[in-house]
């Protein structure tokens, strides 16, 4: 019999918990079984060597997300199993029984009860009272009836199920038709089956339709279910009405047909009689689509299914065999749409109508060969994956897709998902937005893939991906050809503000303009420690890197023929005004001993390891630069990405879950991040990264989830270009939270934080930076930019210094929150400057405030520089600020809305100056906020209501004004505000709760 521990272990609380226990079973009148809380259950079982938890829940409760307690045996109540298996259990040993909220565990103590069982538990409140440790369902989990117990999902086949309704006072006679589906449990070890879920109605075909519920008549979902043979369920049990039931389940391949009746009670002539005589089909290859259940796909005929199911294209499926889609076969067929999530707006090549995948599609190491399709838009096997989507383990072969619109892709038209570990080879043609693999990676991540097909078009045309919209490529490379007019690339055609790190193509790359050897055109994006060995022609901008680049580069090189007319460059076509760092090309074998940006150096020069590391290369066994091991070199030859030749970083304790994060102890773990980007990661220990010198963010893209634990990370330091701190770029998903950056030292050109360089989609929760943060454009003390992101709960005491868009906390806000966060550090700058943050265009800035000095030339303020169609509430600013022109107490320039917020600090400047706000224009609207006339130094402002000092502390100033202060209710219940009048300025309520 399974127990829970090994050993037991004794504390007070166990030993003051055991003598209660012996209380209450020592006592003649108390009942059989022991009800206890959950901590008492977990002294319980660290206590108890031979105790034995039973889990009295249905088999996709006991397995799902949240899991269950280590070591549980799942003995469903409802289902009978428990009443089928109680014999198993120890009779006189002690038995702790669970469920979910603690009515069927009293249901099942009670039974072992009347068993005879002597030493039952009851865990109260059930497993949403339980918060320590729960595991998941795996393979070879010693779970009662999920260790050989398979759950398959049948759909009921419309003109092959009836109900038939008979009898009651008045003698009907009534046929329903039945449509919809059950989930089937059958465990032939144990000799037992349920039906696990009922989704099913019926129609009859009388004029007033009259429905029923299969699953009330025959109470199905109660029965006990008998495995008589290997094809053949007897299920037995009572109706609501005192009815017996009986259903006989018999299984031929994939159908399964039932017959069943209710039978009344003795002398119950108004009874109604119910029979059931129905057919169902197995939906796929089995399973039920939950996450420890997936569907099965093993056949053609599952995938075609699949993709005519848009009702379960939000379930979870797994791949159990290799599929041929050849359209010669036998049943195939060549396609004029994706296969699964296809576009049905045949009118217009660039909206997508349908419904988009947003499922788990597990191709378990299997693939799918010779996908045809001839169509329009948003083409291969999936037309489009939404945000929730992930795909993973899965080869695409053979494919020959061929649009003549856009998002064509082999395995993916449009990727707003996940794609791990895939690839794809064959041929992709299309207009625009061509891949190999994906055709529009657009905010989704492709991690660890590959394509080796052939891919031409128009434009946006790339070896493995068309065009990357913010999206993210990370561990991925392409070995074939890539062709179009313009915007070419071996692995990207266009990478528009994507990321794209350790990647490689050494394929063709051809076109004009616009063309490179990995990516075509570099616009706002980011290239880090990736490279390109193929050839890139076109007529102008051709690049043997990048065509042209608008983004960032850093640690790169290329070494492939570049062959051009105009904008022509070893490494770059053509460098519009931006970053490129420690990058490199091989003037002898590109032909090219000119580039707009990068470092040319003779071959001999590249195989040389000392010209990477002088440059701050991050190379295996060396740590000075870094501790992510991105590269190694052999005698005559370039450097390698290490984990392309085999050699993956070896990960820090965890399984990278939610339940069982990696766990980070030191710095060599930190450095593993990068290589599994979207997992769950916690802090084990503060670090001190002193004496590492790193030439980008430690962790270039992020989209999983990394807890702080309450820890800090010391004396981080970056030379280098763009998207520079801990981490680069967050995406959308990625969470970051209770992490303190201390001591940071970072130099770069743009968008950089001590925290994060640009935070698009993320959520960054109670986390804070000291240290000096200095740059160029969109540099913040936490964060550089905050793209649709969300602050919370975070603040910043760095020193940053920039030219534009600079903020104390956040540089750059775009569509972005920041809430209940502030700055205190010295801020200074050119243009847009700001305490807290530089430039809030269409962000929400609430409940947060600065104390920053802040200093600059044009729109230059206390809490935002400039307020661009942004909103400004409940904040405050009181730091000193200083300008030449639109300088505000608050916000140097508005162009947005401003409301229930004050300044205080003294305002200095040369041309519209204002206590409050410096300059107002386009119709931005100021309201409820005010300034002290006599500490800022100015009498005036352009928006605004400026009082004396005294004014200021006084509540009645700002009760008037409609602020919502703690303790009254007339301005609302928020409790925003508070204050020690005569002594002080309103403070937010929240500072106030974390001081104590």
């Amino acid at each position: 019999m399974a127990t829970l521990k090994d050993s037991p272990k004794m504390n007070l609380r166990t030993v003051l918990f055991l003598a209660s226990v012996l209380l209450i079973v020592s006592n003649p009148c108390a009942v059989a079984h022991t009800d206890i809380t959950a901590e008492q259950t977990r002294d319980l079982i660290d206590s108890t060597n031979d105790l034995v938890v039973v889990d009295v829940r249905e088999p996709s409760e006991y397995c799902d997300a949240t899991g269950h307690i280590p070591g549980a045996l799942n003995y469903p109540l409802n289902s009978g199993v428990l009443e089928a298996r109680y014999e198993e259990l120890p009779i006189d040993g002690p038995v702790l029984v669970v469920c979910r909220s603690g009515g069927r565990s009293n249901q099942a103590a009670n039974f072992l009860d009347s068993m005879g069982f002597s030493k039952v538990y009851d865990m109260m409140g059930g497993m949403s009272a339980w918060v320590w440790e729960t595991v998941p369902c795996k393979d070879g989990d010693d779970g009662g009836t999920t260790d050989s117990a398979e759950m398959n999902t049948y759909v009921f086949l419309s003109g092959q199920s009836t109900v038939v309704q008979t009898g009651g006072i008045a003698g009907v006679h009534w046929i329903y038709s039945v449509e919809g589906l059950f989930q089937l449990t059958v465990d032939p070890n144990a000799g037992i089956a349920s039906f696990a879920h009922v989704d099913a109605k019926a129609t009859d075909n009388n004029p007033l339709q009259r429905t029923l519920n299969p699953n009330e008549v025959f109470n199905m979902t109660s029965l006990v279910g008998a495995v008589l043979d290997d094809r053949t369920i007897s299920f037995t049990g009572k109706a609501d009405d005192g009815s017996d039931v009986l259903i006989t389940v018999t299984i031929e391949d994939d159908l399964a047909y039932l017959v069943g009746e209710t039978i009344p009670p003795p002398n119950s002539a108004d009874f109604f009689l119910f029979s059931l005589d129905a057919v169902a089909q197995r939906k796929y290859g089995g399973g039920t689509g939950e996450p420890n259940d997936p569907y099965k796909i093993a056949t053609a005929e599952d995938l075609m299914l699949l993709g005519e199911s848009t009702e379960d294209y939000g379930k979870h499926f797994i791949l159990t065999a290799d599929i041929d889609l050849d359209p010669n076969l036998p049943g195939r067929r060549a396609y004029d749409r994706a296969v699964i999530a296809p576009d049905t707006n045949d009118t217009d090549l660039w909206e997508f109508q349908g419904t988009a995948f947003t499922g788990v599609f597990d191709g378990n190491g299997h693939t799918i060969s010779h996908l045809t399709i001839q169509g329009q838009s948003h083409l291969g096997l999936f037309g489009k994956l939404d945000f929730a989507a992930r795909i993973s383990d899965l080869g695409m072969e053979a494919v020959d897709v061929n649009g003549i619109g856009n998002y064509v892709g082999g395995l993916a038209g449009r990727n707003i998902g996940s794609i791990t570990t895939s690839y794809n080879s064959g041929t992709v043609s299309g207009d625009n937005r061509v891949g190999g693999l994906v055709g529009c990676n657009e905010y989704g991540s492709i991690i660890d893939s590959y394509s080796i097909g052939t891919v031409t078009g128009d434009y946006s045309i790339g070896g493995l991906v068309g065009l990357n919209d913010h999206g993210s490529i990370a561990i991925s490379y392409s070995t074939g050809t890539a062709t179009g007019f313009g915007y070419v690339g071996g692995l990207v055609g266009s990478n528009e503000c994507g990321s794209i790190i350790a990647s490689y193509s050494t394929g063709q790359a051809t076109g004009s303009p616009h063309v490179g050897g990995l990516v075509g055109s570099n616009e706002c994006g980011s290239i880090a420690a990736s490279y390109s060995t193929g050839t890139a022609t076109g007529f102008e901008y051709v690049g043997g890197l990048v065509g042209t680049n608008g983004g960032s580069i850093s640690t790169s090189y290329s070494t492939g023929v570049v062959s051009g007319f105009r904008s022509v460059g070893g490494l770059v076509g053509s460098n519009v005004f931006s970053s490129i760092t420690s990058s490199f090309w091989d003037m002898e074998t590109s032909g090219q001993t000119t580039g707009d940006g990068g470092t040319g150096l003779t071959t001999t020069e590249m195989q040389n390891i000392n010209t990477f590391l002088n440059a701050g290369w991050d190379f295996v066994d060396e740590t000075l630069n870094g501790t992510c091991n991105y590269w190694q070199i052999s005698p005559g030859d370039y450097p390698r990405l290490h984990y392309h030749i085999g050699e993956s970083p070896v990960m820090p304790e965890g399984l990278g879950t939610i339940q069982q994060p990696y766990m980070i102890r030191d710095a060599r773990d930190l450095g593993t991040v990068w290589f599994k980007p979207v997992a769950h990661y916690r802090l084990e220990a503060s670090l001190d990264l002193s004496g590492i010198m790193w030439s980008m963010a430690a962790i270039p893209w992020f989209g999983g989830a990394f807890d702080g634990n309450g820890h800090t990370i010391s004396h981080l330091t970056i030379r280098g270009g763009s998207y520079l701190g801990l981490f680069g770029q967050l995406s959308e998903g990625a969470n970051v939270s209770n992490l303190g950056l201390e001591a940071v030292d970072i130099n770069g050109i743009g968008n950089s934080g001590g925290l994060v360089g640009l935070n698009g989609k993320g959520n960054i929760i109670t986390c804070y930076s000291t240290g000096t943060i200095t740059g160029h454009e969109h540099m913040g003390g936490l964060v550089g930019c905050n793209q649709y992101g969300s602050i919370i709960d975070s603040y910043s005491t760095a020193k940053v210094t920039g030219t534009w868009d600079v903020g104390g906390l956040v540089g750059w806000v775009f569509e972005g929150s920041i809430t209940t966060s502030y700055g205190t550090g010295i801020v200074s700058g050119d243009w847009v400057v700001g305490g807290l943050v530089g430039w809030n265009g269409s962000g929400s800035i609430a409940a947060s405030y600065s104390t920053a000095t802040t200093s600059g030339e044009l729109d230059v303020g206390g809490l935002a520089g400039l307020n661009m169609d942004g909103s400004i509430t409940a904040s405050y600013s009181t730091g000193a600020v200083t300008g030449g022109s639109s300088v505000g107490g608050l916000v140097g320039g508005n162009h947005g809305r401003i409301a229930i917020c004050y300044s205080t600090g003294a305002v200095t400047g040369q041309k519209n100056i204002g206590g409050l706000i410096g300059d107002n224009n386009y119709q931005g609207s100021i309201n409820s906020s005010l300034w002290d006339t006599v500490t800022s130094g100015k009498s005036i402002s352009d928006g605004g209501t400026g009082l004396t000092t005294a004014e200021m502390q006084i509540a009645s100033s700002f009760l008037d004004a409609g602020w919502d202060f703690v303790d009254e209710t007339d301005n609302g219940t928020d409790d925003i505000w508070w204050i020690l009048e005569g002594q002080d300025y309103p403070r937010l309520w929240w500072e106030l709760v974390s001081e104590n």
